[in-house]
């Protein structure tokens, strides 16, 4: 009996090497199932719904873990850093709206042109958000956006993917400015 479980722990190993857990465990389920239905013999049905939660506890798992790579996107904008270093004085440039949020447009007093856009903010007050980031009925994020002031949304956006698409449009912007025109 103990050989029989030592081969089918082998084997269930290689299928997972071969295909992924999701799959492996899903089959477990539903051979499991089938099983106890074609049998009756109850070990059959204990093996599908171990196979059926594991298989729900790897989705969740790997859900928190995109979520979690979603909301790292997000970071410093360099260049604007180094200027800020340099001793270039900041200046905010323009404060515009996006998809219900506030973002603004930062410069130099030295340079007026749009190095880098920060936010969302509030629409409200215009203070800095706070992202509460959580999996809800298993497989889909949910992601809170708060202010102090009371304002509470949820997106299916991070605020950095939010920003991201910001800083690109605001590239696309300036980059149509510099081409040249012809004709």
């Amino acid at each position: 009996m103990t050989e029989i479980f030592k081969t089918l722990h082998v084997q269930f190993q290689r299928a997972i090497l071969a295909t992924g857990a999701i799959p492996a465990l899903g089959t477990l389920f539903i051979v499991g199932t089938l099983m106890y239905i074609r049998d009756g013999i109850i070990i059959y049905l204990t093996l599908g719904i171990f196979g059926l939660l594991a298989t729900i506890e790897v989705y969740y798992r790997h859900g928190k873990a995109v979520l979690e790579a979603r909301s790292n996107i997000r970071g410093p904008d360099r260049i604007f850093l180094e200027f800020v270093n340099k001793g270039f004085n900041h200046k905010i440039l323009k404060e515009f709206e996006y998809q219900g949020f506030i973002f603004r447009t930062h410069g130099f007093e030295e340079m007026e042109v749009a190095v880098t856009a920060t936010g969302p903010y509030c629409p409200r007050c215009k203070g800095q958000l706070a992202e509460r980031r959580r999996i809800k009925y298993l497989f889909f994020p949910e992601i809170t956006l708060r202010c102090v002031c009371g304002f509470c949304t949820t997106s299916d956006r991070t605020r950095g993917e939010i920003l991201q698409d910001v800083r690109d449009i605001m590239c696309a912007i300036f980059d149509e400015k510099e081409k040249p025109h012809i004709g």
